[in-house]
Parts: structure tokens; C-alpha cells; sequence
């Protein structure tokens, strides 16, 4: 006979301890997995320390290397200026009838790219140099005074006299990493910041010497489908923005009239002019009408960091030459086609004999070539400005010899890479850094 066991039985009570069975077990488990969260936690924020902590220091020797390659090539533009102004080269140029060597164009122009791979090869193989080789580059350098008492690589030697701490001489360029180094000549540019010159302040557009230098730079007829259907803008007024975007006044320029800020109302956001001197050609895109297109086009043509406005014939861009030609000379006499012809010769006539002065440049575009030198035709003169005053005021900016030049250095270290933008201005031997940016 079933019988049924009434609930509450001493058979379903739980002993003494016997309800707290397996909580030990569970909180055994929940504490495994705290501590391995934890652990996890705690191992990828040290690894990721660890990875960050490397990444400063390979982007910092890159920095360093960067910031090397521009001393390194800041000497050898010095360099380069001590020769130009020895007397005995000045000399010897004099008597063969050539002008005087402008030593640091010369470096900038032949040597555009530096690197170490370079400096490696020329001292031997995976960067070693033998004592001979190393104490000679040093002597170039001008720094291989006293390297009679230097100590032989390996060797240990104090660092100045009486010290106690001793140091390690090492291979001259034996060190982990690369730097490469990029000269560009800013004296053979078109200053953008020459629009805003108070000297030129009261003069109108078409007389200003900057501004007959960017419309000769924009006058090919190459240029019409830019401005008359894309940009839908005249030459002139394009120019005019750029003058207003930095000078002082709030009156437009040329013979618009009016306010200066209004190209900008339809702006989103909008924006006013900054009435200030460029401090980069990159900040001219703020300009109205200066499109991507209009930048990618002329703005290899412009610097802003050129503090005498004037341009060096010697080594301006195509370009920039044939909008100084433009300048110089009369635009209702010389169509673009004539000087194309000039300047079909003009760009090997100055390699070859290298304009003296700006006299000399005036006198060359003044007078003809005779049949032979210009590809097989004769290329007549062409017409200087009628208005003495504009022609003296363009022959100003013109000069034969570069003394600013931008250096872009890239530090290479590992995965890391860091670049600087230096605008250096040589003064003899001596240079005076007047832009240094970091990226």
C-alpha cells in the first residue's frame, strides 16, 4: 500500500551547513573570472604602453634624424657660399668673362635630393668608412681640426680635457635610420605677400610689379577655359582677391569698388579677410577664386617667405621667367607667341651664360637673336614696357642671385617617419632659419 510522506518531514530537511553546499565552488568560479579579466585587463594595457612607448621613441630618432638632415644640408649651402665669395674663384671667373659663382643656388639647383644613402655610398659600403675617408670628409666639413689627437674608432677618450667621464668615438655615420632632405629655391618664385608691400600701396593694380608678374604667369592662352568658363572670373579680379585677402585696407582693389569682404558672403562658413601677410602658400586657398584647380596650377610659382619680393632669373621655372618677361615688356606690341620664341632659347641661353645683373636681363629680352640660335629663326626683340616707371619698379624685383631656399626633410626610423619644412635664408656662412615647421 503507498503511503505518502507529508511535506515537511524530517527526511526533507537539509543538516545542519548542508543549505550552504557549493557556494564555495561558485565563488571560486566568479573569482577565476574577475582575475582573468583582470589579468587580460591588465596585460593588454601593459603591451599597449609598451608598443606606444616604442612608437615615441622611433618618432622621436626620426625627429632628430629630420631635424640632421637639415643642419647637414645647411652646411653644405654654406659651404657652398664660401666658395662663391673666395676671391681667388671671384678672380677667375672675372677673367673669363663669367659672372660670379652663387655657390648655395649652385648646391640647391645640382644637388635637389640628399640623403644618406647617398652620404654612404660616397664614404663606402653599409656605412663604414676607413680613417683616411672619415678624416678627409671631416676636413671638408672644416671639422677635422686636431684629429691628430682624436682617438681611433673604438677607442675610448674623455670628453674635453680633465673629465672624468669617458666616451666611445664612433663610425661617422654608423647609426640606425635614414634622413632625406629636398631644396627648393624660394628666391625663384613669385612672392605672394609682395601684393601688400606699402611701397606699392597707392600704385594701381596694372602698374603694381607683383601683380604684372602673376597675370603674365596666368596670361597663356592655355589659361582662357580656366577662367572664362570654369572659374568665370577675370584675370585681374582674381589677383585683386588675393591683394585684398592681405592688405590692410577694406576697400577692393582694380576697379571693382565696394567692400572687400563681399566675395565672401556666400561662403559657408563665412569667413573675412585676413588683412595680414601670408604665413604659408597653402593659406592662399582661402582666397575667393583660388579653387584646388587654380592652386595645383600656379601655386608651384609662389612663396611667401621670399622677404625681398625679387625673383632670380637665373633659376626661375619656365614659368615663372615667362611671366617676368611679361612684366618687362609692352602687352600691346609682344603677343605670347613671340615670347615663346624668346623663351625657347632663353631657358639654355642662361645655363650656358647666366644673366649678370637685371640690366643684363632687360638688355637680353631688348635684343633679337640672329637665325641659328633661335631653333633655325630669327627671333626679333621684343618691346620693353613704354612706362619707364612700371619697367624700373619690375627691374627691382629681378636679381641674379638666391640667398632663401626651403628645405623639406624626411627622418626615417623604422615605421616611423617625420617631416620638416624650413625656410632658411643664407647670409654668407651664416644662416638664419626663418620658418620651421613640423609634420
Amino acid at each position: 500500500m503507498l503511503r505518502v510522506r507529508p511535506l515537511g518531514s524530517p527526511r526533507d530537511r537539509a543538516l545542519p551547513g548542508q543549505e550552504k553546499r557549493g557556494v564555495a565552488l561558485l565563488m571560486a568560479l566568479i573569482m577565476v573570472v574577475l582575475m582573468t579579466a583582470y589579468i587580460s585587463e591588465f596585460n593588454y594595457t601593459s603591451r599597449t604602453r609598451i608598443l606606444s612607448a616604442a612608437h615615441a621613441r622611433d618618432d622621436m630618432r626620426a625627429q632628430y634624424l629630420a631635424t640632421s638632415g637639415v643642419r647637414v644640408y645647411t652646411l653644405l649651402l654654406a659651404f657652398g657660399n664660401m666658395i662663391g665669395s673666395n676671391q681667388f674663384m671671384q678672380g677667375m671667373m672675372t677673367n673669363l668673362g663669367l659672372p660670379p659663382i652663387d655657390g648655395a643656388t649652385m648646391i640647391c639647383s645640382d644637388l635637389p635630393g640628399f640623403d644618406t644613402a647617398f652620404l654612404r655610398f660616397l664614404i663606402g659600403s653599409e656605412g663604414m668608412a676607413s680613417d683616411e675617408q672619415e678624416e678627409g670628409m671631416l676636413d671638408i666639413l672644416g671639422l677635422g681640426e686636431g684629429a691628430s689627437e682624436a682617438p681611433q674608432r673604438g677607442e675610448v677618450n674623455a670628453i674635453g680635457s680633465g673629465s672624468s667621464q669617458p666616451s666611445l668615438r664612433r663610425a661617422m655615420f654608423d647609426f640606425e635610420g635614414d634622413f632625406k632632405v629636398e631644396c627648393s629655391d624660394e628666391t625663384a618664385k613669385i612672392d605672394l605677400n609682395g601684393l601688400a608691400e606699402p611701397a606699392f600701396f597707392t600704385l594701381p593694380l596694372q602698374h603694381h610689379p607683383i601683380a604684372l608678374m602673376l597675370y603674365g604667369q596666368m596670361a597663356p592662352e592655355e589659361y582662357d577655359p580656366l577662367f572664362e568658363e570654369r572659374l568665370k572670373i577675370d584675370r585681374w579680379e582674381l589677383i585683386a582677391n588675393i591683394k585684398d585677402y592681405i592688405d590692410g585696407d577694406t576697400v577692393r582693389s582694380h576697379t571693382f569698388g565696394g567692400d572687400e569682404e563681399r566675395p565672401y558672403d556666400n561662403f559657408e562658413p563665412r569667413y573675412e579677410p585676413k588683412d595680414k601677410l601670408f604665413d604659408t602658400v597653402q593659406e592662399s586657398r582661402m582666397v575667393a577664386g583660388v579653387t584646388d584647380e587654380v592652386f595645383g596650377t600656379f601655386a608651384e610659382g609662389w612663396s611667401v617667405k621670399n622677404r625681398t619680393y625679387q625673383v632670380n632669373v637665373n633659376t626661375a621655372e619656365p614659368g615663372v621667367l615667362w611671366a617676368v618677361v611679361r612684366a618687362l615688356t609692352d602687352p600691346s606690341l609682344v603677343s605670347p607667341q613671340m615670347i615663346d620664341a624668346r623663351m625657347a632659347i632663353m631657358s639654355i641661353e642662361r645655363q650656358i651664360m647666366p644673366f649678370r645683373d637685371k640690366n643684363d636681363f632687360e638688355n637680353r629680352i631688348a635684343n633679337g637673336l640672329p637665325a641659328g640660335l633661335g631653333n633655325g629663326a630669327q627671333v626679333d626683340p621684343l618691346a620693353l614696357h613704354p612706362d619707364q616707371s612700371v619697367r624700373d619698379r619690375v627691374k627691382n624685383l629681378i636679381k641674379t642671385k638666391s640667398n632663401t631656399f626651403r628645405l623639406t626633410s624626411t627622418g626615417y626610423y623604422g615605421d616611423s617617419a617625420r617631416i620638416m619644412d624650413v625656410t632658411v635664408r643664407m647670409r654668407r656662412d651664416k644662416p638664419r632659419y626663418l620658418d620651421w615647421r613640423e609634420r
